[in-house]
């Protein structure tokens, strides 16, 4: 088992992997963690978290990565789920040999997931951990299908306006419930042929997105 302290960490420019979108993710997961709000937090980490699964064992690493894998093991911590807590350290530290790719607020983090990982590892054992298969764990996917293939970022304001409506008016009653399962069903294969057509975003983003926006608006305004 590694060392700790044998581990050798070198930061990187931050010009040299520009992601888009990776400063507001990591704002979003800094934000949901200070507010407790532990489900959205998993949520948004799951988007990471599918993408360096599907990618093992030659992931690629950014700081957004590290930070999806370590407060994504916070939330499933907090939530109770332990599997899912202890595979994101074990990605994380699988890939701390690599971390030459990372800028300084990456290598805080990926040294506290480290010792996270060391401390599990002290009371379950190495062998517990290393016994997790992560390929097999069902991380959390993203809802909000057709408006992040029409905006291109689970991040964008649009989709996490539309998350925030499903979640404090739909969620909260059986019709909309009921509604939100079926879109769940029906939406992924939709969105993926929306996402290859820009044609098709267009179309969809003003005749579907754009009203269900201005209705969770009205409906975020009168609630407030």
């Amino acid at each position: 088992m590694k060392d700790l302290q044998k581990i050798k960490i070198i930061a990187r420019p931050p010009a040299i992997r520009a992601v888009s979108g990776e400063n507001e993710a990591i704002r979003l997961y800094l934000e949901y963690y200070d507010k407790k709000d532990y489900s959205r937090l998993i949520e948004i980490c799951g988007i990471s978290i599918k993408e360096i699964v599907k990618n093992l064992p030659m992931p690629i690493i950014t700081d957004r990565s590290i930070y999806s894998l370590f407060f994504g093991a916070l939330g499933y911590e907090y939530t109770g789920d332990y599997l899912k807590q202890k595979a994101c350290l074990k990605i994380l530290f699988s890939l701390s040999d690599s971390v030459n790719l990372l800028n300084d607020r990456g290598i805080d983090v990926l040294n506290r997931g480290i010792a996270k990982y060391l401390q599990i590892a002290e009371i379950d054992g190495v062998e517990e951990l290393n016994n997790i298969d992560v390929r097999t764990v069902k991380f959390k996917s993203p809802g909000c299908f057709i408006a992040t293939a029409v905006y291109g970022s689970p991040y964008a304001e649009e989709v996490i306006l539309l998350k925030e409506f499903r979640d404090n008016c739909l969620l909260k009653f059986k019709l909309g419930r009921m509604f939100v399962a079926f879109y769940y069903w029906i939406s992924p294969p939709i969105a993926n042929q929306i996402a290859k057509n820009n044609s098709l975003k267009e179309i969809t983003k003003s005749t579907l997105v754009v009203p269900l926006i201005k209705v969770a608006n009205i409906l975020n305004r009168k609630r407030n």
